[in-house]
C-alpha cells in the first residue's frame, strides 16, 4: 500500500491510500499441438525483438504446466525487428490419457516479456468401421 498526498495553493491537503496489484499479462497467443500417446509432435514459430537491436533471451515452460511440454532453445539471442526472427520449437509428448494438457511458455528479454498459452490434446478416437470376414455357424 502507498500513501499519496495532494495539496492545493490555498493550504488544503488530502491524503489517500493506494493499493495496487500487479497481475501477469494476458497470453500473447495460443499454441495448440495434437499428438498420440508416447509420440512427440512440435510446432515452430519465429519471434523478433521489438527494437532494431538483438537481445539475449531466456525461454521456459512455467512450473504449473503439464510436464509433457518442452521448448528449445531455452537461451540465446533474439533477432532484431526487421529480421527473419529466432525460431522456437515447442514439443508435446503425452504419456497419459487425459482430455487436455495445459501450459504456458514464457520468453523474456531485459525489456520484453511474451507468454504463450499451450494446449495439448490427443487425436479424437475414430473406431474402425470395417466388417468382419469371419462367419460364425450355429452348431447342429
Amino acid at each position: 500500500m502507498v500513501w499519496a498526498t495532494m495539496s492545493n495553493s490555498s493550504g488544503g491537503i488530502w491524503m489517500f491510500d493506494i493499493e495496487a496489484e500487479a497481475l501477469p499479462p494476458e497470453p500473447d497467443d495460443t499454441l495448440t499441438i495434437e499428438s498420440n500417446i508416447n509420440h512427440c509432435e512440435k510446432v515452430c514459430f519465429r519471434l523478433t525483438n521489438k527494437s532494431r537491436q538483438a537481445a539475449p533471451f531466456t525461454a521456459h515452460i512455467t512450473q504449473d504446466s503439464a510436464v509433457d511440454f518442452t521448448v528449445e532453445p531455452t537461451t540465446g539471442t533474439l533477432e532484431p525487428y526487421g529480421k527473419q526472427g529466432t525460431a522456437f520449437y515447442v514439443f508435446f509428448q503425452p504419456t497419459l490419457y487425459q482430455s487436455r494438457f495445459d501450459g504456458c511458455l514464457v520468453i523474456e528479454t531485459k525489456d520484453m516479456y511474451w507468454s504463450f498459452r499451450l494446449v495439448g490434446r490427443l487425436p479424437k478416437y475414430r473406431p474402425p468401421n470395417g466388417s468382419s470376414r469371419r462367419v460364425l455357424r450355429a452348431a447342429k
